[in-house]
């Protein structure tokens, strides 16, 4: 009992320190000196590359279906978008650059402004609009943002290009900000009832989901591409990263058979696969990319839409474009990121003190009473502050950025030299109880 009680009595002496070196090492898990987040996702990307329209841009044209994305970052500030028909930033805020360039090579305003893309749900933290939201019938698209969280989303019912490929519903989602665990960056981006080439090759669905998270120490990703009932003219397939393989879960692959859809495929210029994660992780920043499911078209591919127009409309086609364009279609791509620096506050608030001024002074003891200015703006008699109006010292909140390693050894170091003298204080303080006690008190 004697040797508990020791014990006990070592560990409350050195219990402050180890709540207040405690608390430096855990720290607020929502509380961070800066962060970064970002997420993106798409129902189907459709990009084109053309080398012979001369546009110094790679790709040469895109264009986003069911398009979701977020940012939030320390200041804070937060931006969302969705949008059921997206071409991309750079086509979408054109009219307006065009418009600048023009009034400054000429020297004059335009009667009006040229207006941007409008398909889209845009919103902005702090300077707002706040939430933004659009539907026309089963489309719609929506955004918020907030000073901890940036969400959008967009949804389009079918949408495709007659002769290449069509799809049913196309719905993305994206979303930064926190959590218990930290700051999270989310993102998922689905398509059903896909159709290429008029059905000859047929996908059930492409899911997509992602995250990306920080805790203001080390970050961590995940997330995959899941593709559901592929077939190839009726035949089940897989696609992986290297390709279309014939069989699929309900049936054994065969030379023939792959032999058939390497066939097909090659006739139709066309290739399919998985992409691959790109994972970034530095530390407390992390991301993953997904290109999702890719479908890369020649521009031979074309060839046979081209020969059933009229004689006349094809050589005016053929005269007018030169056909070495390559056409990309990303099923379900996404994208997240997150980043955060964690940061230690002691709690302590200077308190505002006003200087100068009418509101210059002092208060002892009890009295609250203000000293009058002088003509300087200064209490009579003091050296005070020159000037009209009142200075105030801001309340800074003091910061601490982390356990220095030296501190722990010391502190180690320190628990060990004092576990001696400390036992002996507990010693003493059992020595002095046993000696005031009554030595019949026992009995």
């Amino acid at each position: 009992m004697k040797t508990v009680l020791r014990i006990a009595i070592v560990v409350a002496l050195w219990a402050p320190i180890g709540l207040l070196v405690g608390r430096f090492a855990s720290g607020d898990i929502a509380d961070f000196s800066g962060y970064d987040l970002g997420a993106k996702a798409t129902g189907a990307l459709w990009t084109i590359d053309s080398p012979s329209l001369g546009i110094p841009a790679k790709p040469t044209g895109e264009f986003n279906i069911a398009f979701s994305e977020t940012t939030l970052r320390s200041g804070p500030s937060g931006y969302a978008i969705g949008s059921i028909a997206w071409p991309g930033q750079v086509a979408a805020g054109l009219p307006s650059f065009v418009q600048g360039d023009i009034e400054r090579q000429s020297g004059e305003e335009l009667p009006a402004d040229i207006p941007n893309y409008p398909v889209r749900a845009e919103s902005f933290y702090p300077q707002g609009p706040t939430s933004a939201s659009s539907q026309v019938g089963t489309m719609s698209m929506r955004s918020t943002a907030r000073e901890a969280n940036s969400d959008a989303s967009a949804h389009v019912n079918a949408f495709g290009f007659p002769g290449v490929g069509e799809m049913g519903s196309q719905t993305s989602m994206a979303s930064s900000g926190f959590d218990p665990e930290g700051v999270v960056s989310m993102a998922e981006a689905a398509a059903n009832d896909i159709a290429f080439f008029g059905g000859i090759i047929t996908i059930d669905g492409v899911v997509s989901r992602l995250t990306a998270r920080s805790d203001g120490v080390k970050a961590s990703v995940a997330g995959t591409t899941t593709v559901v009932g592929a077939k190839v003219q009726g035949m089940g397939v897989t696609i992986d990263a290297t390709g279309v393989h014939a069989g699929d879960e309900e049936g054994p692959d065969s030379a023939a058979a792959q032999q058939a859809v390497n066939q097909v495929l090659n006739q139709l210029g066309a290739s399919f696969e998985l992409a691959e994660p790109v994972d970034t992780i530095q530390g407390a920043q992390g991301s993953r990319a997904l290109g999702g499911l890719l479908l890369r078209i020649k521009s031979s591919t074309l060839e046979p839409l081209i020969a059933a127009l009229p004689p006349d409309l094809q050589s005016q086609i053929r005269g007018q474009v030169t056909f070495d364009q390559d056409m990309t279609v990303q099923i379900a791509p996404a994208a997240v990121s997150a980043g955060a620096a964690k940061v230690l506050d002691f709690g302590v608030d200077t308190p505002s003190l006003p200087v100068g001024g009418d509101t210059g002074g002092a208060t002892t003891g009890g009295d609250t009473s203000v000293a009058p200015s002088g003509p300087t703006g200064s209490a009579p008699g003091g050296g005070g502050v020159t000037g009209g109006g009142p200075v105030a010292i801001e309340s800074t909140p003091a910061v601490f950025n982390g356990v220095p390693v030296w501190l722990v050894v010391l502190l180690v170091l320190l628990a060990f030299a004092s576990s001696r003298p400390l036992t002996a204080f507990a010693d003493r303080l059992f020595a002095s109880r046993a000696a005031g006690r009554c030595p019949y008190e026992g009995n």
